[in-house]
């Protein structure tokens, strides 16, 4: 799972403020309701920026934490679950091309 590329799904309306995202998931408007980020939510979210690997998003938040990567691991592979049961994130399949 660490090769697993993440993108923020398209339909979303995104609100940010310093420390804080608000997320709106407009395929279902009438059912959808606001998801709040805060603290290491937001920086979990801030590290999706450019379609990451998992490794690379334990990485981010890591550093932005001062915390060893294995610390975080267990916390962002639990809140990228949360995230995609929600439907705003997703995996991007592996980019063959790269691979030579």
């Amino acid at each position: 799972m660490t090769d697993t590329v993440w993108r923020l799904e398209p339909d979303l309306a995104v609100v940010e403020s310093p420390g804080r995202v608000v997320v709106l998931d407009l395929t279902t408007p009438r059912t959808a309701r606001p998801f709040v980020m805060e603290g290491s939510a937001h920086a979990i979210w801030q590290a999706l920026d450019g379609r990451p690997t998992t490794d690379q998003l334990v990485a981010r938040v890591a550093a932005a934490f001062g915390l060893p990567a294995a610390d975080v691991e267990p916390d962002v592979l639990g809140f990228l679950a949360e995230l995609e049961s929600r439907g705003l994130v997703s995996r991007v399949p592996p980019d063959r091309s790269m691979t030579g």
